[in-house]
């Protein structure tokens, strides 16, 4: 008789998956710090003004609406090859539930997809050795690839409308990007942590200067306005605008004298 043991294998621990209790903790510090900020926030812009002039905004200014309407239209006429595809995506998520399975279990596994050499959102090392940051990263960019593909393989649509509707489901894409949420994003996690939270607040006063720049527009500010000053760092020389369209503007200046 064999005297095999009958032990159960044991799941590895991930390290790289933050502590909950840690970041619970975190998460509830930043609230309590963001807690006067936020009630601002909601004093300034919940005002009849500023909700007047957001619902004047276009959200559609290349008319990307009936393109979509017309590639609705193409998978109304061939439903079959609609379904084909979302076939291929299902099969192609099924591989990678299993892949990552075998991550979890500590056996080998092999990537589905993996990030283009230029996408620096996915560099942090978590993306590559947790489990869960890895299954969350392929998940997306398995969910781009098939977005992108449905509109190229579907025919029908003119090349105009099917680089409209590429480019717009790619900024739909960036925009719901785990790497842009606080709690899909590792990097972010380990910050709040290792800040106590002080990083989502910092973010969120951020938030608020740009929207009062931009008058209840977000304006994102790129320069550190306190780190000019006239006649330290920045000349001024008077002159007049003679000449300026879309892309330039030249500027005549007047001659300096100097004065004894």
């Amino acid at each position: 008789m064999s005297n095999k043991s009958n032990k159960t294998k044991e799941i590895p621990h991930d390290i790289k998956t933050p502590d909950p209790v840690i970041l619970g903790h975190a998460l509830l510090d930043a609230y309590e710090k963001a807690q006067t900020l936020f009630e601002k926030y909601l004093e300034q812009y919940s005002k009849q003004e500023t909700l007047e002039k957001f619902s004047n905004i276009d959200f559609d200014p290349l008319n990307v609406r009936q393109a979509y309407l017309d590639y609705l239209d193409r998978i109304a006429q061939n439903p079959n090859k609609f379904f084909e595809i979302q076939a291929e995506y299902v099969q192609d998520y099924i591989e990678l539930w299993q892949q990552s399975m075998n991550k979890f279990l500590g056996e080998s596994s092999n990537p589905i997809i993996e990030p283009d050499q230029s996408d620096r959102r996915f560099k942090a090392p978590e993306w590559q050795e947790s489990a869960l940051f890895d299954f969350i990263k392929q998940s997306y960019l398995l969910t781009c690839k098939h977005l992108e593909g449905s509109i190229d393989q579907m025919g029908g649509l003119t090349d105009k409308q099917r680089e409209k509707l590429i480019f717009q489901t790619k900024l739909f894409t960036s925009a719901i990007s785990p790497t842009n949420f606080a709690m899909t994003n590792p990097e972010v996690i380990n910050e709040t942590i290792n800040t106590g939270g002080h990083n989502l607040v910092k973010g969120f006063e951020n938030l608020i200067k740009d929207l009062e720049r931009g008058k209840g527009q977000l304006n994102i500010s790129t320069t550190n306005y306190d780190a000019f000053e006239i006649g330290k760092n920045i000349a001024v020389t008077k002159g007049s605008v003679v000449y300026q369209n879309d892309l330039i503007q030249l500027i005549q200046y007047e001659p300096q004298t100097d004065k004894v």
